[in-house]
């Protein structure tokens, strides 16, 4: 209680983010919950009715189904993962499927009624209304920029949006004043948060450090993994590109199989008139740290001529990379060939 001043010569605001929600719909904390307060539950609901089939919702509907509890999921749009690429996208919704989790897209929330300790959720698809019985319905729509308890418009710091407005640099429009992490409304990952928090700090002590936010990895913690970095398909010939791609399926390597962790690809994207790779995709086993080979093709604009003169280990899931890339020109050693 009470107030205190201090004094600085720099500030750096990273007060981060608060789950979104759905507008008419209460979020009481008890029946009708955000992330937060499931990640303080003390005992299991046995059935709940994710509301988001984005990264939040999926990944915990992947935990509370290998829990024990039976998990509906709806997605507003026509797919879940919407930002990922439209295979992957498909194959994750299938893999979820099979292990028993529901999911409905195109799917909207309309109304919820407690009755009896049971939450009645009336949801609606382009085909018809019905009402989902649970025990809770978790809110995954996704997390906005917090200004809780910052009284920003006193000091003329920018904002859009509830968002504070920054530069490459991490500097708000006040002198000495920065913001880092999910407050700029930016790219919300833990990564790209402390990937700007050291930019501001190197600033702050006299360097001129700046931001480069255009080949940043995303990882999905399901099961199997989802990971990706640069241009999906679609996002490349929207943009312009003539693109090829190649696809190794982790069901023909070795190290996966020894796993028994068969599900899933890699799907490399080329630019075909300057054989740069822009993008790679990946579902299926160690996702999450395979993703990182695709952020250094990116960043040292590898041409997939360049990967045939590594080595990679064997028995490894990295060799499904190689593969991958050796796919564009129909060159995978572990894929027969296409008749």
């Amino acid at each position: 209680t009470g107030q205190i001043t201090v004094e600085s010569k720099n500030i750096i605001i990273a007060t981060g983010s608060v789950p979104a929600t759905i507008p008419g719909i209460t979020v009481d904390g008890k029946y009708v919950i955000t992330s937060d307060e499931l990640l303080s539950v003390t005992e299991l609901p046995e059935s709940i009715l994710i509301v988001g089939g984005g990264v939040i919702g999926v990944e915990f509907a992947c935990i509370l189904n290998n829990l024990g509890v039976k998990v509906t999921v709806i997605e507003m749009l026509d797919r879940i993962i919407p930002t990922e690429d439209t295979e992957i996208s498909g194959l994750l919704k299938q893999f979820l499927i099979k292990d028993g989790i529901d999911i409905r897209v195109s799917t909207v929330l309309k109304k919820v009624d407690i009755k009896d300790n049971t939450v009645e959720a009336t949801v609606c698809s382009e085909s018809k209304q019905e009402i989902i019985k649970v025990d809770k319905i978790l809110i995954a729509t996704g997390r906005i920029p917090s200004l809780h308890g910052l009284d920003i418009s006193s000091v003329n710091i920018k904002t859009d949006k509830n968002r504070i407005i920054v530069n490459n640099r991490m500097q708000t429009n006040i002198e000495g004043v920065y913001a880092v992490g999910d407050i700029t409304g930016g790219i919300l990952l833990a990564h790209v948060a402390s990937a700007e928090g050291i930019v501001a700090a190197e600033n702050i002590a006299g360097l001129d450090s700046v931001i480069d936010c255009k080949i940043v990895p995303n990882c999905i913690f399901t099961s199997p993994e989802v990971a990706s970095v640069g241009l999906t398909e679609s996002k490349a010939i929207s943009a312009g590109y003539k693109i090829k791609s190649g696809k190794f399926p982790f069901i023909a390597n070795s190290r996966a199989i020894t796993m028994d962790e068969t599900r899933g690809l890699i799907k490399v994207i080329v630019d075909s008139q300057t054989e740069s790779i822009i993008g790679i995709h990946i579902i299926g086993p160690e996702a999450t740290e395979l993703i990182m080979q695709g952020s250094l093709a990116l960043k040292l604009e590898t041409i997939p001529e360049e990967f045939k003169r590594i080595i990679y280990a064997h028995p490894t899931l990295s060799e499904s990379v190689l593969e991958s890339v050796h796919d564009v020109n129909k060159e995978a050693i572990d894929l027969p060939k296409k008749v």
